[in-house]
């Protein structure tokens, strides 16, 4: 088939990984070849390969591992002359083998996740590295704290995850609680579109523990009420309350075994 179609027998074959965890890499580098992790994230509970709770650090990656994919960052980085923030992307198989997938070169819809454990602005330093300026801080000075937990809201179906256009009549949104942090463009009256990425909001908690920032995105997200479209506040806070994810088993088939093979 491959030499009709594209004039070649050539075959590429990948291994298959049964129950992955995808684990990425934040990283930034300046024009000098400084270079910079600032922790990893775990991505592993998304939906057709849609993010939908991020959280850092990962509850399954040791130290040894950390060291590792923090070694292959740098040096894949340094091998292209990357400059800017950026992501490393892994997926770890279940005996903890690390396999490259791609290079995010750009700043994630999660970047707050890894912002909120470092203290360091990571949109800041990009800007002062695209500048021209050296990094402002060695890998030694970044100290990672505690933990930190994102769920993204969709204008979607909390079950069936079909797409929810239309107009927000009300909202409320928890703006005042500690240590919480909401990245949204929301208004009351204000319409979603049905022609674009159905994201509506990112809600983020930190912790002194993994527990800790869990417990304070559950109060943030039954603190938060969008009327008007559906969203995924509720598939969110079933997620987090899970018995699997609360003691950190799972993989990216997570939702297809929680919901089902949902199209």
């Amino acid at each position: 088939i491959g030499h009709v179609a594209f004039g070649s027998s050539d075959s590429y074959i990948e291994k298959v990984l049964s129950s992955p965890r995808h684990i990425e890499v934040q990283f930034i580098g300046d024009g000098d070849g400084h270079y910079a992790c600032l922790g990893e994230r775990e991505c592993s509970i998304q939906r057709r390969h849609q993010k939908i709770i991020e959280e850092s650090p990962s509850a399954v990656v040791t130290e040894r591992e950390r060291e590792l994919i923090f070694d292959y960052t740098v040096r894949l980085a340094s091998a292209m002359g990357y400059q800017g923030a950026g992501t490393m992307e892994f997926l770890r198989s279940e005996h903890g083998v690390y396999y490259f997938m791609e290079v995010n070169a750009r700043l994630q819809v999660e970047h707050p996740v890894t912002e909120m454990i470092t203290g360091i602005d990571i949109v800041k330093n990009q800007l002062l590295v695209a500048s021209g300026e050296q990094l402002p801080f060695t890998q030694e000075q970044v100290e990672r704290k505690g933990h930190a937990i994102e769920a993204r809201v969709y204008a979607e179906d909390p079950l069936t995850f079909h797409p929810s256009p239309g107009n927000v009549r009300s909202l409320r949104i928890p703006l005042d609680l500690e240590h919480v942090r909401v990245d949204h463009a929301l208004e009351e009256n204000g319409t979603v579109p049905a022609f674009y990425d159905p994201l509506l909001a990112k809600v983020i908690a930190w912790g002194s523990t993994r527990p800790e920032a869990i417990n304070r995105l559950c109060l943030a997200l039954q603190r938060f009420n969008v009327e008007g479209v559906k969203t995924t506040i509720a598939t969110n806070f079933f997620i987090l309350r899970s018995r699997d994810f609360s003691e950190g088993d799972f993989n990216t088939g997570f939702i297809k075994e929680m919901f089902g093979d949902i199209r």
